[in-house]
């Protein structure tokens, strides 16, 4: 599932840097088409959309200045500006859902800790990410539904 979940992302970022690639005069041109209007010098930022994760740090690695966003993400944003009556600035598009990124990460609170399990009389010891579930739902029902209380 996560090699599948990679594959797409990393196709993905594929394109994203074949677009950037184009240069000016082609992604313009490319831009216009898409937009139904002639535009010219158009600051692009490099968004992929996944319906729940990224995968490993073998894809986060290679991420750089591209905005990962998921539905959630996407949701709590959008909800965070509805509430304030403000529309979604476009130009601080990434800025913002970083801020989304770390919101969550913070309430997470992810540490690597040891966990073991038996398999056929021995015993494995694996590093694991462990992180707060309850603040991970909490975050998720804040997102999803605009609000804090559940």
């Amino acid at each position: 599932m996560v090699q599948t979940v990679e594959a797409r992302i990393q196709e993905g970022i594929d394109q994203l840097q074949r677009f950037r690639a184009l240069g000016g005069e082609k992604m313009d041109k490319i831009l216009s088409t898409a937009l139904k209007r002639e535009v010219h010098g158009v600051e692009v930022t490099d968004v992929l959309l996944s319906r729940s994760c990224f995968g490993t740090s073998n894809i986060w690695s290679q991420m750089k200045a591209i905005v990962p966003l998921n539905l959630v993400l996407l949701a709590g944003l959008v909800n965070q500006f509805t509430e304030q009556g403000k529309p979604l600035p476009l130009r601080d598009f990434g800025t913002n859902m970083w801020r989304e990124i770390n919101q969550v990460m913070q309430a997470a609170r992810p540490t690597w800790v040891m966990k073991e399990f038996p398999a056929g009389g021995t015993m494995i010891h694996l590093p694991m990410l462990d992180f707060d579930v309850k603040q991970v739902w909490r975050e998720r029902w804040r997102m999803w539904n605009g609000k804090t209380d559940e």
